[in-house]
């Protein structure tokens, strides 16, 4: 229909382009031919319509027969059949890992053999080692090396006892406690006692050994300190002018030059014993006087020493030595002539001298120049006696005598070398007094270190020989043989454990493999409907 209003709109258009007869013949000419080319078509149609029905049919009807040959149809229902099979027979694999014959019986085997490996060879020889040779060994090469070394410990505590001849006791040869007991005493012995002072502060009892020579040289150098200021001079200047109370006459040659002083130019007449002793006395107590004021004083102050030993017999006889050495230089300086004349120091005591001289023989005349030459040789020669005392001090006792300088060797002094040994002698005898004694106010320790020690022997002694044994057996190998007995248990409990979880592993993965299936078993098809529907064209007619 559609071409037949296309047709009427092509004609009257013509029409309007036509407005004449011409343009009527041309529409109808036209008209014609378009009346007969519509028509063949609508023939045309008609005609392919039948055979697109016939086309169709054919084909449908070729392939329902390769449907049915193919048995496509049929397909779904046989691979559902199929697949269930195969679930069914997935789910017999479950049932066959316990069975001997499963498909875990290789990994069971090797398992199995591997537990009869350990059972006969790693769990067997512990358990050998752990009841066995674990004892032995320790007998062999812990408690009898023990032993041995206790034992050389005991031995060589008796030799060192041994050496000891003062140790009386056979027990106490064996024992520290005795050794040091011993050593101590002998040490002791060595050092001394200490000695004691009496109530006006000298040495009542010097003591003896090392301490007593302290003490003594202690004494020694507070007496010459203090005796040089009167006592030295009682003993020295007797020795120079003789002594009356011992019939001891005037030495020579001072006695000479008294005479001579006395007599005149004589010189040889006696001098009567009454006169002599004057002199002897009145020149005593004068020089004795002027020695006091005019030299022990001044050499007192400027020493250092006054008297206070320090306990250091080095130091003690150090300052004695330079207090005398002092006292020399001071009596040397009284003794030097003021001008022409003898020293005022000199002069005062001849001048006393004189007039006891008179005083004893009334009209005795005397020569000051002789006697004054007798007073400076008096006072010279105490001048040598000092400072021979302070040289023989540094000569035998602050030299350097004690030693060898061989061999990179050095020398000391024997003041220095009694320090050192009173020193020594004093910490060692010290340290021994611990070692032995029981510390007192400390009840938790009621013995002293010596006997800790002989004590720790004895029971490192008792356990060794007595104890270590029952000791390692209780607390070492029957703890470790039952630890090992349990091991066999232990074993066995790992293998079962083994076994279940490979079965369990196996059974699992067949479970997932058929849940796996079950599932890509729910696919349809379809194939039916891959037929080709051509109904949509018959609707064209």
């Amino acid at each position: 229909m559609a071409v037949n209003r296309g047709s009427e709109r092509s004609t009257a258009d013509s029409r309007k382009k036509t407005k004449g007869g011409q343009g009527q013949a041309v529409k109808m000419a036209i008209e014609q031919n378009a009346n007969l080319a519509l028509k063949a078509v609508v023939e045309m149609d008609a005609s392919l319509k039948k055979d697109l029905k016939g086309v169709k049919g054919a084909i449908q009807s070729g392939i329902k027969n390769v449907i049915d040959n193919l048995g496509v149809l049929t397909l779904n229902e046989n691979v559902k059949s199929d697949l269930g099979t195969l679930r069914g027979k997935i789910s017999d694999l479950k049932d066959k890992v316990e069975q001997p014959d499963s498909i875990v019986k290789g990994e069971l085997d090797a398992l199995a053999a591997k537990k009869s490996e350990l059972d006969n060879g790693a769990v067997k020889q512990i358990q050998t080692e752990t009841n066995t040779n674990l004892e032995q060994n320790f007998k062999n090469h812990i408690q009898s090396e023990l032993d041995r070394k206790v034992s050389a410990v005991d031995t060589a505590i008796g030799a060192l006892g041994g050496n000891f001849t003062g140790i009386k006791s056979a027990d106490d040869q064996k024992k520290l406690q005795g050794i040091f007991e011993y050593i101590k005493q002998q040490v002791g012995e060595i050092k001394g006692k200490e000695g004691r002072k009496g109530g006006n502060g000298k040495w009542a009892d010097t003591g003896s050994a090392l301490e007593g020579i302290k003490n003594a040289v202690q004494q020694y150098a507070t007496d010459v300190f203090e005796n040089m200021r009167e006592s030295t001079m009682d003993d020295w200047l007797p020795k120079i002018l003789g002594d009356s109370e011992k019939n001891d006459p005037v030495k020579q040659p001072i006695k000479r030059w008294i005479e001579k002083g006395v007599n005149g130019n004589s010189g040889h007449s006696n001098v009567s014993p009454n006169i002599a002793k004057t002199m002897r006395l009145t020149i005593k107590d004068q020089i004795k006087k002027k020695l006091v004021s005019a030299v022990y004083e001044e050499a007192k102050s400027q020493s250092s020493f006054f008297g206070k030993t320090t306990g250091n017999v080095e130091n003690d006889l150090k300052e004695l030595k330079t207090f005398l050495e002092e006292y020399a230089k001071k009596l040397d300086k009284q003794l030097e002539p003021s001008g022409d004349s003898s020293s005022t120091f000199v002069s005062e005591i001849v001048k006393e001298v004189e007039v006891a001289v008179k005083n004893q023989a009334s009209g005795q005349t005397t020569d000051k120049s002789v006697l004054t030459f007798a007073v400076e040789a008096i006072l010279v020669a105490i001048v040598a006696k000092t400072r021979r005392a302070a040289g023989e001090i540094q000569s035998l006792l602050l030299g350097t005598r004690v030693g060898d300088k061989k061999n990179g060797g050095s020398k000391t002094s024997i003041a220095k070398a009694l320090d050192n040994a009173l020193k020594t002698a004093r910490e060692l005898h010290g340290q021994l007094t611990v070692a032995t004694e029981t510390p007192k106010g400390l009840p938790v320790q009621p013995e002293s270190p010596a006997q800790a020690v002989d004590k720790r022997l004895e029971a490192v002694r008792d356990m060794v020989t007595d104890e270590i044994a029952g000791t390692f057996t209780s607390k070492v190998k029957q703890p470790l043989a039952d630890a090992v007995s349990q091991l066999p248990n232990a074993v066995d409990t790992f293998n079962t454990n083994a076994v279940g979880q490979i079965k369990e592993a196996a059974k699992k993965a067949i479970t997932a493999a058929a849940l796996r299936q079950s599932q890509s078993g729910q696919w349809r098809c379809g194939l039916e409907r891959a037929e080709p529907s051509l109904d949509k064209s018959e609707g064209a007619s």
